[in-house]
């Protein structure tokens, strides 16, 4: 019995399919964005699945309009959590952050530019302060 709980528990090594595939296509893009750009239009068929549709989207314009609007949507909505995330967790199903107590815990959590921003705030000049560049010369310790 200890051995399918430890079994069940313990994570595996091997990648599914679908993650190979994309580890895989991973190393043609320098960049993440690139990467979701070009699978985008690939994930947004399975719209065609969605209500009365029993098939993928096929046309192609729908499906780069759909995809188009995926981007925008993703860049959005991860600006949102990054500059408003109060906002975002008070929007999330309470139930499911529940059951997730450290995943409620570190989203709840100030970020590490709150903490800053408010260090700095105490200090002549306020949070712009923070914002400034300053070179060894205006610190007092002689120009380099």
């Amino acid at each position: 019995m200890a051995d399918v709980i430890e079994a069940t528990i313990a994570p595996s090594n091997e990648l599914s399919p679908a993650g190979a595939a994309v580890a895989a296509d991973a190393n043609h893009y320098s960049r993440t964005g690139d990467m979701l750009k070009a699978r985008l239009p690939g994930l947004v068929k399975g719209a065609g699945y969605v209500g009365n549709g029993n098939t993928p989207l096929t046309d192609e314009v729908q499906i780069m309009t759909k995809a188009s609007q995926a981007a925008i949507d993703l860049q959005s909505e991860t600006h949102r959590g990054i500059h408003q995330r109060p906002d975002v967790v008070k929007g999330m199903n309470q139930g499911f952050l529940n059951q997730f107590g450290y995943l409620k815990t570190a989203l709840s959590a100030p970020s590490l530019l709150d903490s800053l921003g408010s260090v700095f705030a105490g200090m002549p000049g306020g949070a712009d302060a923070f914002n400034k560049s300053f070179t060894a010369g205006n610190l007092g310790l002689g120009v380099s």
